[in-house]
């Protein structure tokens, strides 16, 4: 994995451009960086949740189509209780536990990024702790309060 500062750097670029008003040279940096992290990193395979979504859980339908394998991550932030849990992503903060699904093929976002849209929740890429070592995974977090 590219050296920890580099690739927060990177995260962050491409969580800001994922969600924002951007050039067609950035669209175009943005598109070819979330190749490359789902080609080096296989970020299209890893779902972080943290609520709704974990299995057990009223909204885990949305997922459990998708197959694959449930493991357990922490990923640095806080998360606050409202009407749902709402996550926000601080790389320096304190690590929460996740459950992160691997799924045996590319995840199609298109729905469920529909879904959370209702509620304001965004995807973005984090750096999640496993067992394993470090993984790439998309995670939603709430609109900033």
């Amino acid at each position: 994995m590219a050296d920890a500062e580099d690739l927060l750097g990177l995260l962050l670029r491409v969580n800001v451009l994922r969600h924002g008003p951007r050039s067609a040279a950035a669209t175009a940096w943005l598109t070819d960086t979330e190749a490359r992290l789902a080609r080096d990193h296989h970020t299209d395979h890893h779902l972080l949740v943290y609520g709704s979504l974990a299995p057990g859980e009223c909204n885990h339908h949305r997922v459990e189509p998708w197959g694959g394998v449930w493991s357990y991550a922490t990923v640095p932030g806080t998360i606050v209780q409202r009407r749902w849990k709402e996550f926000s992503w601080q790389p320096d903060g304190p690590p929460l536990p996740m459950r992160l699904l691997t799924t045996p093929s590319p995840i199609d976002w298109r729905d469920l990024d529909e879904f959370e849209a209702d509620e304001d929740y965004r995807r973005i890429i984090v750096l999640a702790a496993t067992d394993h070592g470090p993984l790439l995974g998309n995670v939603y977090e709430a609109p900033r309060r």
